[in-house]
């Protein structure tokens, strides 16, 4: 997670983080000296990927391997940072590239409504998990929470939004 997402109330990743039992949430810029992500990336147990953009980006359902546990890094920020993350960790960089076949597809749309995406394709970090769990394993329990949590959240959000317009609108405070 980048600081200054680390910051923010309305960061999905923490979301994701709080509701996924064995998730690790680690927070910085430049994770290359970083002794959790060397020591995860060097335990055989683990096939680690990245999961983020690229043309070369193979979809997940394609390279799980039996025997072998995935390990996905998610590069937690707004896209600016994340691209700011992946440039300061050379050693995330070379991960192989993972992406899913849905939004590659364009079929999903991030349902994160008080935030822009930059692209159609783009999900919030909640929603990139989400998709990934449904990947890895389409009966675990966890995807269901994760998203019905996200959708909670988005609709206070937008509720609260709705109801400070109302009240400038009115000219009060």
């Amino acid at each position: 997670m980048h600081p200054k997402e680390a910051k923010m109330r309305t960061g999905t990743g923490r979301m994701a983080h709080q509701l996924l039992a064995g998730s690790d949430l680690l927070i910085g810029i430049d994770f290359t000296q970083n002794e959790k992500v060397l020591a995860l990336c060097a335990d055989k147990r683990y096939l680690p990927m990245l999961l983020f953009p690229s043309p070369s980006a193979i979809p997940l359902s394609t390279i799980v391997q039996k025997g072998l546990t995935p390990l996905i890094f998610i590069l937690d920020g707004t896209w600016s940072t994340a691209k700011s993350m992946l440039k300061a960790s050379p050693n995330l960089k070379a991960l192989p590239r993972v992406t899913f076949n849905s939004t590659m597809k364009g079929e999903r749309r991030s349902r994160f409504a008080i935030k822009r995406q930059p692209e159609a394709l783009c999900l919030s970090t909640i929603e990139a998990i989400d998709e990934c769990l449904k990947i890895l394993d389409p009966n675990l329990s966890e995807s269901a929470s994760l998203m019905k949590v996200f959708d909670t959240f988005v609709q206070t959000q937008l509720k609260f939004i709705s109801h400070k317009g109302k009240k400038a609108d009115r000219g009060e405070r």
